[in-house]
């Protein structure tokens, strides 16, 4: 043992000398300790929500070390340093609704709140909204603060669904912002709607004036400006009546007017990006273009949030200055971008789009590095990133790693259902109908009143010839959404076909489509099939005799054959309808057709075959 002392001595002070091994303890507990409050094991987010939020006991903390601070800022006037405390403490524990719930409050109180920092906090509105299942207070705060900012889009968003349960004050919001957004009509219908009370309010007023010089009744039209110009001198709600003003001269193609307008708000410091960007439009639709080009491209003042960055590259986009738009991006996106806000979210996906349409395929792999690198971005646009990283490579020869990125993109959530269902037609149309699938097939209860994505679902069943039944349901609410759209209604009844369901419906669907229109050879194959499959054979095969099968594409000569073949079947010309068979591809069947033809050439083949003036009447 002695010897075993001598080897080790730092063994030796531990066994003997209980200050060592006091010392050693204290420290292997403190760095155990340590590295357990550094692991997020704490679920933050309510049971079911997604994504999971999960936080590590030094990151509470620093959240209740940061709220103290707040708190203590607040009592002695520092809105400023209250603020940027909570907005640290969100950073820290981002599922805390008391702590989201204090920063929006403390935004609100605060005057000075402009640029990044006021996106930041409006970028917290949605993720409360989503904790809370949109609670009548948060609600409220979202849009008083969403108001301070002009964030019309947003506003509407957060009432539409609540129409029938808005108080006064979001009522007056809504219709205000039906008329920013230019949703003029809609701004009328509501205006009638609104109780007379409400009707008073000094904001909503000035958007009635507008409405009234430039759509309302001719015979209103001179009243409306009158009291449009006479608010513009009025100081409380001048800036509001310029505003107003731009809108109007841009509707009555006045870039007098509008020009006035925008350099009072440009004295005032109120002009907006999007003010500047309605004139350049405005000088383009009036025949100005280059002077419009000429103004975009010089124009001085640099974007300071990420909405203003999202006006900016669509009005050079609307200009024709892709190449400009694509350098302004370029610039500015990756350091606005830093958000799941649909703000950020949405100049990404413009970015995206315009590399996509200029073909810039480095710039887009270079584009979905970028978003890699920002966890806060990445994790809404996962699954349009690894799109669009899959849509580069493709492009650039590199179909597998091309069909990694789709398969992995078929797996993740989008944005939104629009850009899902946009990922989903894309992917159809680059011939990946699997993943185009495992898109679309989620969105069936979002956009279940979008005849797009049945279009679309349908065209997927039909590359694929899986499931006769998917391409039923898919041509169904195709048709109900759209009975009056010619290919809606012969794929509804192509559909009743393959599955040899209500083959009457199927004639009357394809007789009153050939009235319509008599030279659309589908509708005529399909008219044919029906009355074959109510054995009106003679009438089947004069429809069918019609047609050139020689001119037709291969899907449809395929159906024809079939179509031919019952129908010779049905009169007994049993050589005409092998041949018939025999003319048919059946990778263009479904796998009900493939069995029924089976079953068809098995009887074929069993029954003595009869030459054709046998069967005529």
């Amino acid at each position: 043992m002695r010897h075993l002392f001598l080897q080790y001595p730092l063994l030796h002070f531990l066994l003997l000398d209980l200050r060592w091994t006091a010392v050693v303890l204290v420290i292997v507990v403190f760095g155990g300790l340590t590295i357990l409050s550094m692991q997020k094991i704490w679920v933050r987010t309510p049971p079911g929500f997604r994504p999971v939020v999960r936080v590590s006991t030094l990151d509470l903390a620093q959240a209740w070390s940061l709220r103290r601070t707040a708190e203590h800022a607040e009592k002695t006037g520092d809105k400023q340093s209250a603020l940027e405390a909570l907005i640290g403490a969100v950073a820290q524990d981002s599922a805390n609704v008391s702590l989201l719930r204090s920063c929006l409050h403390a935004a609100a109180r605060n005057e000075n709140l402009e640029g990044q920092s006021a996106a930041r906090i409006l970028a917290q509105i949605p993720w409360l909204l989503r904790l809370t299942q949109t609670n009548e207070t948060d609600l409220h705060i979202a849009t008083q603060l969403l108001r301070k900012y002009h964030r019309w889009v947003e506003i509407e968003e957060l009432l539409r669904p609540r129409l029938e349960h808005l108080n006064p004050e979001e009522q007056i919001d809504h219709v205000a912002a039906l008329f920013w957004l230019g949703r003029i009509d809609d701004f009328a219908r509501a205006w009638e709607k609104l109780p007379y009370s409400l009707q008073d309010d000094p904001a909503l007023r000035i958007c009635h004036f507008a409405y009234m010089a430039a759509w309302g009744p001719p015979e209103k039209a001179a009243e409306g400006r009158r009291l449009l110009t006479a608010a513009l001198d009025d100081p409380v709600h001048a800036t509001l009546a310029h505003r107003a003003n731009l809108i109007v001269s841009a509707a009555l193609l006045d870039p007098a007017g509008y020009e006035k307008s925008l350099r009072r708000l440009e004295e005032s410091r109120a002009a907006r990006i999007a003010d500047a960007k309605g004139y350049w439009r405005l000088l383009a639709n009036t025949g100005r273009k280059e002077e419009a080009r000429l103004l975009a491209e010089n124009y001085l003042f640099p974007p300071t949030t990420p909405w203003e960055v999202l006006d900016q590259a669509s009005a050079y986009i609307d200009l024709g200055m892709d190449d400009f738009a694509c350098r302004f991006m370029r610039r500015y996106v990756p350091e606005f971008g830093c958000s799941p806000a649909g703000w950020s979210v949405s100049m990404w996906i413009t970015y995206g789009e315009l590399l996509t349409e200029l073909r810039r395929w480095d710039e887009l792999l270079d584009m979905t590095l970028m978003v890699r690198r920002i966890p806060e971005a990445l994790l809404v646009l996962r699954g349009y990133i690894s799109f669009l990283e899959g849509r580069a490579l493709l492009a650039q020869g590199a179909a597998e790693p091309a069909a990694r990125c789709f398969e992995y993109a078929s797996h993740q959530d989008f944005p939104t259902p629009e850009i899902a269902l946009k990922v989903g037609i894309t992917l159809l149309q680059l011939g990946y109908p699997e993943h185009a699938r495992a898109i679309l097939i989620k969105l069936e209860d979002e956009l279940a009143n979008d005849v797009r994505l049945w279009q679309a679902l349908l065209e997927v069943t039909v590359m694929l010839r899986n499931d006769s039944v998917e391409f039923y349901k898919a041509a169904q609410h195709a048709y109900k959404l759209a009975p009056n759209d010619a290919t809606c209604i012969n794929n509804y009844a192509a559909a009743l076909l393959i599955n040899r369901w209500q083959p009457d419906e199927a004639i009357n669907l394809t007789r009153d489509l050939l009235a319509r229109e008599p030279k659309l050879l589908q509708a005529r194959i399909n008219h044919a099939f029906s009355l074959a499959q109510t054995r009106r054979f003679h009438e089947a095969r004069h429809v069918l005799a019609t047609i050139d099968p020689s001119g037709l594409c291969e899907p449809d000569r395929t159906s024809y054959y079939l179509a031919s073949a019952e129908i010779n079947s049905g009169l007994s010309l049993h050589d005409e309808a092998i041949a018939d068979i025999r003319m048919i591809d059946r990778k263009h069947l479904f796998p009900n057709q493939r069995e029924w033809l089976e079953k068809l050439q098995k009887q074929l083949k069993q029954q003595p075959a009869q030459r054709g003036s046998a069967a005529t009447e």
